[in-house]
């Protein structure tokens, strides 16, 4: 089985992961699900927007089969999925994680297996509650400093380089 996963989608969802688990950025995430039930499975994270070295990256090898797909500045994450669903070969292969309407209209079409971020983000609770000693490995969230270039490009994105220029 292969899975689709709306990142933006399940990443704000809040309630669902314990206290020592929420609040995980996509590389939390993609640990998470290399510690579930869904760690042999070849997995997509689609996320808006563009990862700063490219479109596609790939997971560190603790994560092999977690990949990143960023849909880039003219695409949103749910256009992409839609598109991903519309050209697979293989739907009923795939496991689409979003809680999206139209991402699960189009996946049930489709005839894709479908499930919504809550029961996706429980089941990776569970699998990470049943595997006490794997908690303790995972890394807490990092909120490093973006590298000066990609400051840049955000402030430029967002026409604010004189603001920035002028505070420095």
């Amino acid at each position: 089985m292969r899975l689709l996963i709306d990142t933006c989608n399940v990443l704000h969802r809040t309630g669902i992961l314990p206290p020592d688990l929420a609040g995980v950025d996509e590389r939390g995430l993609a640990a998470l699900i290399a510690q579930s039930r869904y760690a042999s499975n070849h997995v997509l994270l689609v996320c808006d927007g563009t990862s700063g070295r490219g479109r596609r990256s790939k997971s560190t090898n603790r994560e092999a089969n977690v990949h990143f797909r960023y849909a880039g500045p003219r695409l949103s994450a749910d256009e992409l999925i839609l598109q991903l669903v519309k050209a697979s070969s293989a739907p009923r292969s795939l496991l689409v994680v979003s809680s999206d309407r139209a991402i699960g209209v189009q996946a049930k079409r489709r005839k894709c297996r479908i499930m919504d971020a809550d029961s996706f983000l429980s089941q990776l609770a569970h699998d990470a509650e049943s595997r006490p000693a794997s908690r303790q490995t995972m890394k807490p969230p990092t909120h490093e400093a973006l590298p000066q270039d990609e400051v840049e490009d955000w402030l430029k994105h967002f026409d604010l380089e004189d603001e920035h220029d002028q505070s420095s």
